[in-house]
């Protein structure tokens, strides 16, 4: 068969030294690989200890001149690649995509310089990078379109943070950056990496969310930093601190574009600098797990201009007591005043509130007593809510009755047992 497609270009995808047939899949493997210079696609994957690496790798040291997509997946963890990877006579001018788990290249190999998608995990410890080596390393592809890097860097002391100074090195074809690492590591690499502002950015990390002193770093400084320089304006914002803890910053123009993702376990409302976010653009803010005091509810989200969506799982007194600021003292707590001259109300742009995960004594007064008398002062002011989505238990039915004149679209969902348990 190969003898009869002559030179058309092929697809390799080899998955050898497995099962009781590992002797054959790896006779299979061999030959197709023999046919490297007509080889567009490979994918690679085998098991820790393979003994036939060292044949493979030799076959690899030619030139592979239609070669465009490159994966190669090891068990082992600790796999390195020979440096006279496609070392052959034009080695390979046309590899753009390189995708590594588990093994390393040299990262002076002259066919990494055409890369534009390059994703690299669980590097052999041996061959782990610096924060200063990865970046010198990546600005030798000014072609990159898309990093996902996992497990590449060494451990970083903090001694180590701001010791010396990256190279100032500008990728500026980067339109996707996904980065996982420890919480000093990221914090390095994106103090000091230039990448286009528009760029989408991920990261997953481990580490303290909090100064455990006064030195060490915190989410809060990663997530200024990164916001520092993703000056897209933010239209949608999640923050999540069930279980997995996620900071996402959207532009919700354009689907599923993330501009800052945040994932670490250990995300806490004081992790987070509300007041540095560029948030004048937001329209959208849903919050699960979060504790927000009702301060920062007044002083940043109540003023925003264009926030017409908010979406509130759990912890929603707070909210409440910010929504009936300016109402009465009934209703605003302790912090309110009575005035002969109505106090001006926040949330001016306010359309879309959703409150799940209530129950029956939920803020400073039963939200079945807050609401109704909320939504009916703020409609008397002009400023009606359009629909309303309430889950939880004790009360839902009778405010759904008080406030259906009210707000146009009106949801309420039944929810059974300890509201605190259930998560979406």
């Amino acid at each position: 068969m190969l003898k009869r497609s002559k030179m058309a270009p092929m697809t390799v995808e080899g998955r050898a030294g497995w099962g009781p047939s590992a002797s054959a899949e790896d006779k299979a493997v061999i030959a197709a690989l023999e046919q490297l210079p007509r080889i567009e696609h490979l994918t690679l994957s085998f098991p820790r200890g393979w003994p036939k690496l060292k044949e493979i790798s030799s076959i690899l040291s030619g030139a592979a001149p239609l070669l465009h997509t490159f994966q190669i997946h090891s068990d082992d963890s600790q796999t390195m690649i020979p440096e006279t990877i496609f070392s052959g006579p034009g080695g390979a001018p046309q590899l753009r995509r390189l995708s590594l788990a588990g093994c390393s290249v040299s990262w002076e190999s002259e066919f990494l310089r055409s890369l534009t998608h390059l994703t690299v995990v669980q590097v052999p410890t041996a061959r782990r990078l610096s924060v200063n080596d990865l970046i010198t390393n990546l600005g030798h592809m000014p072609q990159l379109e898309s990093i996902h890097l996992s497990s590449v860097l060494a451990p970083l002391e903090h001694s180590e943070l701001n010791a010396s100074s990256c190279p100032s090195t500008l990728l500026p074809s980067i339109t996707r950056l996904h980065l996982e690492e420890s919480l000093m590591s990221c914090l390095a690499f994106f103090t000091n990496f230039t990448y286009p502002n528009t760029a989408i950015v991920s990261i997953q990390c481990s580490g303290s969310a909090y100064h455990t002193d006064n030195v060490m770093p915190s989410v809060r400084d990663l997530i200024t930093t990164i916001n520092a320089k993703n000056i897209v304006p933010i239209t949608s914002l999640y923050v999540n601190n069930l279980y997995n803890g996620t900071f996402r910053a959207q532009d919700s123009q354009e689907i599923n574009r993330v501009f800052v993702e945040f994932r670490s376990v250990l995300l806490q409302p004081s992790s987070i600098s509300w007041d540095s976010l560029s948030l004048h653009h937001l329209k959208s803010l849903h919050v699960v797990g979060i504790m927000i005091q009702r301060s920062v509810w007044l002083g940043v989200f109540g003023k925003l201009k264009k926030l017409e969506t908010i979406v509130i799982r759990y912890h929603a007194n707070e909210l409440l007591g910010a929504l009936s600021r300016g109402i009465s003292r009934g209703l605003a707590g302790a912090d309110a005043t009575v005035t002969s001259t109505p106090r001006k109300l926040k949330f001016s742009a306010l359309k879309s509130l959703s409150l799940r995960g209530m129950d029956e004594h939920c803020g400073e007064r039963p939200w079945v007593e807050t609401l109704p008398l909320c939504f009916r002062e703020r409609r008397r002011r002009g400023l009606t809510l359009r629909r309303l989505c309430i889950e939880g238990h004790g009360g839902g039915a009778d405010v759904v009755c008080q406030v259906r004149p009210l707000i146009k679209h009106v949801k309420w969902t039944e929810v059974y047992g300890d509201t605190g348990g259930n998560i979406g």
